[in-house]
């Protein structure tokens, strides 16, 4: 999630049913898609699941249904970032002899 306001939210998306490996778009996503829990973790930098797709009822009946699932995981500490800044430069004096 890249920005957030009252109303709506900014969100760079891949597409994993394509086996992007990178953001393609960006994504401009109303709020009141969002249950009032997961408005409530809506952090920039937050990591999100959108899923889109058909439900079928019994009697064939199809509706476009469409979910967001948010990651609960733990904040990222500023000693995080140091220690994976620390072990990239290790790797990579190690590849680079």
């Amino acid at each position: 999630m890249l920005s957030a306001d009252s109303t709506s939210f900014v969100a760079r998306l891949v597409d994993v049913t394509t086996r992007a490996s990178h953001e393609e778009e960006e994504a401009v996503i109303p709020r009141a898609e969002l249950s009032e829990s997961d408005n409530a973790k809506l952090r920039v930098g937050s990591i999100f699941r959108w899923v889109i797709g058909y439900e079928r009822a019994r009697g064939g009946t199809k509706r476009r249904v469409s979910q967001f699932v948010f990651r609960d995981l733990p904040a990222i500490t500023s000693s995080d970032l140091r220690e994976g800044e620390a072990w990239a430069q290790e790797m990579a004096r190690s590849l680079n002899p």
